[in-house]
């Protein structure tokens, strides 16, 4: 695996030659051009490895065989897991039941319990919500108790704060709490 360091040219030559290169869509790197589509198709890996570590490196040295062996375990996974991506399988998509109670005097929607998939997010059950009841903001709460993020997945607040089986999202026209 090969790294790209930036740095700073040392004389006008290099920024010039680097600036042609560049444009052309490859990079001159210690006598060897490397093309845009090279480093896209590197997969390069974000977290640091753990064999960096100061401290694993003074371990007794049990610790040490337990960390590579837990090492190990995690690379047959993680290789597992890629071998699997190739061959994707169609996830199902559940459906979950969002219960909706209106807080203050805002209007109740009929009928109040609805089947929504669990992969959408709070953004698009607001969307839903404020056509249905054709206005044009609503503050939504689950359980009356916080006001979640729009990204927020439905299928994660329901595994979270399922209440028979159901989501309990009030929605008012204002904010109500906080």
């Amino acid at each position: 695996m090969s790294y790209i360091r930036q740095s700073e040219p040392e004389n006008e030559e290099d920024s010039s030659s680097l600036s042609s290169s560049s444009s052309s869509g490859s990079i001159v790197l210690s006598d060897r051009v490397v093309n845009a589509e090279e480093i896209k198709s590197q997969s390069l890996e974000s977290r640091i490895p753990l064999s960096t570590s100061i401290v694993l490196d003074k371990l007794p040295t049990k610790q040490q065989e337990q960390v590579e062996k837990t090492l190990e375990e995690h690379e047959q996974k993680h290789y597992s897991n890629a071998d699997q991506t190739q061959d994707p399988v169609p996830e199902q998509t559940t459906k979950v039941s969002v219960r909706f109670q209106p807080i203050g005097s805002t209007i109740a929607v009929n009928p109040k319990v609805f089947k929504i998939s669990s992969t959408q997010t709070i953004a698009t059950l607001n969307r839903f919500l404020c056509k249905k009841l054709r206005q044009t903001h609503l503050c939504l709460y689950i359980q009356s108790s916080f006001s979640p993020a729009p990204e927020e997945i439905i299928g994660n607040l329901y595994d979270l704060f399922k209440t028979k089986d159901e989501l309990i999202v009030s929605y008012c026209n204002s904010v109500a709490f906080g």
